[in-house]
């Protein structure tokens, strides 16, 4: 990453578009990296728009990639397959058509969870959701994601800290807090419909 670092904003862009499609480097921790090596709020803003819009193109590789793959032959594999990894047919085509029915709400959350933002971009493909949508909905998470982490290493910039350490707490205060949100907004829709019956 310090590597990357010395070739500024263009390097910066290039990883972004790396890192979504061959996850090597934590996300969390490539973008605290980043944030701390900017030293102005225009830096921030250019390494911003930098990184999220590599984050959107790489996404979009992987989305279109999925769609080359095609739903009838990723089925036939869940069938085969599906039951080494705990994923059976049943439960696919459950959580495929859940998607269906919520793919905006689905894809904009999905980029703001550490390990989903990695993959959801493959099923949005292969289960051909609108690209725009798609795409309108990922860029909102990505820029909300992105912003975050390297916001957070902007103001940590020359602070003794670990930014492993600290992403991997910041991922965790992240996923916590969207369990708490989908976990009460659930609560309310399930006593909504109970108050109507």
């Amino acid at each position: 990453m310090p590597f990357v670092v010395q070739f500024g904003v263009l390097g910066m862009f290039a990883a972004a578009v790396f890192e979504k499609t061959i996850p090597i480097v934590p996300s969390y921790l490539m973008l605290l990296i980043f944030g701390s090596a900017t030293s102005t709020i225009l830096e921030l803003a250019a390494v911003i728009v930098a990184t999220s819009s590599g984050s959107l193109i790489g996404t979009a590789c992987v989305y279109t990639f999925g769609r080359s793959l095609g739903e009838e032959r990723v089925t036939q594999a869940v069938d085969k397959y599906g039951r080494f990894v705990f994923l059976p047919l049943e439960r696919y085509r459950h959580l495929a058509n859940a998607y269906r029915r919520n793919h905006f709400a689905v894809s904009l959350c999905g980029q703001i969870i550490p390990v989903a933002r990695l993959y959801l971009s493959l099923p949005a493909g292969v289960l051909k959701l609108r690209a725009d949508c798609f795409l309108v909905a990922s860029a909102i998470g990505i820029t909300t994601y992105n912003t975050f982490f390297l916001t957070t290493g902007f103001v940590l910039r020359g602070a003794a800290h670990d930014p492993v350490k600290t992403g991997v707490l910041l991922s965790l205060a992240l996923v916590a807090v969207e369990i708490v949100v989908a976990g009460s907004t659930r609560w309310l829709m399930q006593r909504q419909r109970t108050a109507r019956t």
